[in-house]
């Protein structure tokens, strides 16, 4: 029990951590999601990356809610961090396409595959964004 309450208070307390268990989260529906609608939806309906952009409406929409809420606790106005939030998801999409199709065309990797590595890769990266620009502390 005592090192049960110590991982609750060091999550409670602590931002990166709680951005870990968060990310966690939203990386899990990130990998969960693709799968789920590359399976159903290809290769009759959409290709693997029309998937990409279904996907990325519904864990980025997701993973805004769950940041901006449970991991930086900000009270600023929804609107302008969405703004914030969601350019650099867009950025992180286009070069997402860009090493998708890289990885499945060229390297002949499976589509799957290729989006959970690139998942990896971009989380770290966003969390920095986030940090210091989307969801900055107002002076």
């Amino acid at each position: 029990m005592k090192y049960f309450n110590t991982i609750i208070d060091l999550y409670s307390n602590n931002q990166f951590a709680r951005y870990i268990g968060i990310g966690s989260l939203n990386t899990l529906v990130g990998i969960i999601t693709y799968p789920i609608l590359f399976y159903f939806l290809t290769p009759s309906i959409f290709s693997y990356i029309e998937i990409l952009y279904i996907n990325f409406f519904i864990t980025t929409l997701f993973a805004f809610v769950t940041t901006k809420y449970f991991v930086f606790q900000s009270n600023n106005s929804f609107a302008y961090e969405y703004i914030k939030f969601i350019f650099i998801h867009i950025l992180f999409l286009f070069i997402n396409i860009y090493l998708l199709r890289m990885l499945v065309e060229d390297y002949l990797i499976h589509p799957v595959v290729s989006q959970i590595s690139i998942t990896v890769i971009i989380i770290f990266v966003g969390y920095y964004y986030n940090k210091f620009i989307t969801f900055k502390k107002a002076v």
